[in-house]
């Protein structure tokens, strides 16, 4: 299992467990396996791009190859965001086969943005139609622009479920949402929750 450093280690997670931290609630496993606590308001995701890296997060996270594609993964996002309003970050090489996946629904809407590595990627929406004081979102960085998108409509629970190192729960935090997580490496999860300005602790 990879290793995330001190603060990786600073909770003990383990797979199945619930943990809370102020009013963000982190769920360790599988977004297929997991369901959200409470219905979201909106879902923000940056899931991995192709099955390379989804094969990767997997042997990180100490698991066995997943045994289904790396689309399944957009079609399960879409599906826990249960037609409200669902950006989903993708990459420029797989921008066709997301947008694929992603159009039918009320409004679907993209934009070209980039990952915390500086690389540049394709942030995808489908839902209903954009708030009207939603920002140009074109340029950002993926920290910005969950920030911004937070900022543009009234606030309530944000679901992320491949929360990894957290950007989607600190930019909640700042914008006095509730944030739902979901991550499959425990380490990764700790880490997210340490990142966070209020202490956590499991729940239940």
């Amino acid at each position: 299992m990879k290793d995330y450093g001190p603060l990786g280690r600073k909770f003990p997670v383990e797979r199945g467990q619930t943990w809370r931290a102020g009013r963000h609630v982190f769920l360790c496993g599988s977004m297929f396996t997991l369901d959200p606590v409470v219905r979201p308001t909106l879902v923000y995701a940056d899931p991995p791009w192709d099955q390379g890296l989804y094969r990767t997060f997997h042997t990180h996270a100490g698991l066995p190859d997943p045994s289904h594609p790396w689309t399944d993964l957009y079609r399960r996002i879409l599906q826990l965001a249960d037609g409200g309003p669902c950006f989903i970050e993708g990459s420029v090489a797989q921008e066709a086969a997301v947008a694929a996946i992603m159009d039918g629904w009320e409004f679907y809407a993209s934009w070209p943005v980039r990952s915390q590595f500086k690389r540049w990627c394709v942030l995808h929406y489908s839902g209903p139609a954009l708030p009207a004081g939603l920002p140009g979102l074109a340029g950002l960085r993926d920290d910005e622009t969950v920030a911004a998108i937070l900022r543009a409509y009234p606030p309530g629970v944000v679901l992320d479920p491949c929360c990894g190192l957290g950007i989607t729960s600190r930019a909640a935090e700042a914008a006095g949402w509730a944030s739902v997580n979901m991550e499959l490496h425990p380490r990764r999860m700790s880490r997210a929750m340490a990142r966070l300005p209020v202490p956590a602790e499991q729940a239940g």
